[in-house]
Parts: C-alpha cells; structure tokens; sequence
C-alpha cells in the first residue's frame, strides 16, 4: 500500500514526464535549426516561391531545408527541387505506395521538420552508396537505378536544379556537385 508522500511524488513525476514531453513535441518543428547567411537564405526562399511552395508555409519550409542542409551538407536548392517533385510541398501528401510527407519518406512524423530531415538524410544514404553520383542517388530515392520511371524522375529533378542554379546565377559554383 502507498503512503501520501509516495503517491504525492509519483503524481509530481507524471506530470513533470508529461510536461517534458509537451516540450519536447512543441520544439520539435524548430530543433534542426541553424543559422545561414541572409543572402543564402533570400535564394532558398526565391526558389520555394518559383518552384509554387505555399506562400503561407515558405517561410517554416525555408527554415527546415535549410536546418535539413545543414546536419546533411546536401544543397538546399536540391533539396527543394526534390520536395517539389516528391510532394509539391504538401505535409498531408501520400504517394500509391503509402510514402507520406513532403519527402515520401518510410518513416513519417507530424511535424514537417522531421519530415525532411529524413529525407535529406535518406538522400545523403543514396548519394554514398552511389559514390557521389547525384543522378544514380536520385533515382535510388525514387525507386530503383535501375527503373526507368525513377531515372525519369530524378532527370526531373535535376533539370529544376539545374534552371534554378542558373536563374539565382549559381551554375558555375555548383555546376558538377549537388554537395555544399
């Protein structure tokens, strides 16, 4: 049987358990975060509005790419050209073989942060078993190297890679490595 001070600590050690969770889930769209020159950032945000983000999530889109680019060293511009094909950005987006999120990752969070994070890193697995070839990694992430659909897919996300590094005037600085 329990004494009043028993229950009266395992009472306070619920609720500081639930109130650190609290935490933990309301820091979570924000914990990836890192900070980037301005100039970096106004390229990102005018490649999320070229390539028809959501005007109203461009700003939190732009945050976690950036926050995804830089625990993965992968481009953010190709990481935006590659939520553009997977999902048009959209967070409620589930693809025929039930990939959910604005990646169409496997392992699906409710926060969006998360949600890219895992597909930049999905990215970063493919580009190294690759060897670096951001063709073949591409189209491990959309299905196969071997699979004409998936070449076909990431051509397509290298051709929107390609247009934006040359309407933002950054070919020559990219020009052979989707890497930062």
């Amino acid at each position: 049987m329990l004494n009043y001070p028993e229950i009266g600590l395992k009472f306070i050690l619920i609720v500081l358990c639930v109130f650190g969770l609290l935490y933990a889930n309301s820091r979570n769209e924000r914990m990836f975060s890192i900070v980037m020159p301005a100039a970096q950032k106004d390229v990102v945000e005018e490649t999320l509005l070229d390539l028809q983000a959501p005007k109203e999530r461009v700003p939190s889109l732009n945050r976690w790419i950036r926050s995804a680019s830089g625990v993965t060293h992968i481009d953010p511009l190709l990481l935006v050209c590659l939520l553009r094909t997977e999902s048009r950005f959209r967070k409620d987006a589930v693809s025929e073989k039930g990939y959910k999120g604005e990646a169409q990752t496997k392992r699906f969070s409710q926060f969006s942060s998360v949600n890219i994070l895992e597909g930049a890193e999905t990215l970063r697995d493919k580009l190294s078993l690759s060897k670096g070839d951001v063709f073949e990694a591409l189209a491990r992430y959309k299905g196969g190297k071997d699979k004409k659909e998936a070449q076909d897919q990431a051509r397509e996300v290298l051709r929107l890679y390609h247009m934006q590094l040359q309407r933002r005037g950054l070919w020559n600085q990219r020009e052979k490595t989707a890497l930062l």
